[in-house]
């Protein structure tokens, strides 16, 4: 067998790249990334070279670019873009500000669908048009440009009574599902670090948490995702039993609550600035004086969030 001769099926290939079967189908057709061979019976067949190529990909992918603009780009120019600075070495990495410039119009469509979705209260397209966008996007920009601000314009949307109660929960429970699948591709072997995600008690709204875990497992981390709602206590708990390098929680708006303040500082007290705190979302934003303790990161975006584990694990 040589390196160029087709003979793996797509599970195999799917196995190999962490690549889901729809999303390789996805490159392939749409924009012709890999051309797999065919077998008499039509079945598509992988050489090592495609698998490689598709390795490839998804590392520059991860980077932050979009696949629509790398996908036919030779091997050699993809392995350019994933050097690092290091002496002499040029690290060719679009900034974030570059980079969401150029996806504007192509998240402005999909926002338009995904919103449409939401008002006619199909599921099945919302769930679609997400799983294109998290094909056409990479995944920080699929969290911070579309994911996020859709869940605002819900959020809004239901507060101003544009929407009803049904159209909320249809798209939460959507979008929920789509970062649990999301979150579970990327998930990261046993040996990898582990963070506990949640939100504390008096804290309902998991969105947050959920892509903070999508982003953790992104990065290598492997991540002890708990769920909304939790006291101090048992998160303290899960993060000693669990040897956790660090615990994160989403808090939302009003963060100037004083129930939530004491569930924040008893973690920290519990956990003995032995293990790092990541706090991040609105209530972190509006009220960070509350949470800057010792041992603990407050971070704006996930964009922070994903260079302080950079760091913590560095």
């Amino acid at each position: 067998m040589t390196y160029d001769e087709p003979r793996h099926p797509i599970n195999f290939v799917a196995h190999r790249t962490g690549l889901s079967t729809h999303v390789i189908r996805v490159w392939e057709r749409r924009y012709a990334a890999i051309q797999p061979q065919r077998t008499d019976t039509n079945r598509r067949l992988y050489s090592d070279a495609d698998v490689d190529r598709l390795k490839l990909l998804t590392q520059v992918k991860a980077q932050g670019q979009s696949i629509r603009l790398i996908a036919q780009l030779p091997n050699q120019e993809l392995k350019k873009m994933l050097t690092q600075v290091d002496g002499d070495k040029l690290a060719v990495r679009p900034s974030p500000d570059a980079r969401r410039q150029g996806n504007h119009d192509q998240i402005a469509a999909l926002m338009s669908t995904c919103k449409e979705a939401v008002l006619t209260l199909s599921e099945e397209d919302l769930a679609r048009t997400l799983l294109d966008a998290s094909i056409q996007l990479s995944l920080l920009s699929l969290l911070d440009d579309l994911v996020g601000p859709l869940m605002t314009w819900i959020g809004d949307r239901w507060h101003d009574g544009s929407i009803r109660v049904a159209h909320e929960h249809m798209a939460t429970a959507a979008i929920r599902s789509f970062l649990g699948r999301v979150k579970q591709i990327r998930r990261a072997g046993p040996g990898a670090p582990c963070i506990v995600i949640t939100t504390p008690a008096g804290q309902d709204h998991e969105m947050g948490a959920l892509m903070a875990a999508a982003i953790a497992a992104n990065e290598g981390w492997r991540d002890l995702y708990l769920g909304p709602n939790l006291p101090a206590q048992e998160i303290a708990l899960a993060a000693m039993e669990s040897n956790a390098r660090a615990v994160a929680l989403s808090i939302v708006a009003p963060g100037n609550n004083p129930s939530v303040i004491h569930e924040f500082q008893t973690l920290r007290h519990l956990l003995q600035e032995r293990t790092p705190i990541l706090a991040g979302g609105g209530g972190v934003l509006h009220s960070r004086h509350h949470y800057e303790l010792d041992g603990v990161y407050c971070v704006d975006n996930l964009a922070q969030f994903r260079d302080r584990l950079a760091t913590l694990n560095s």
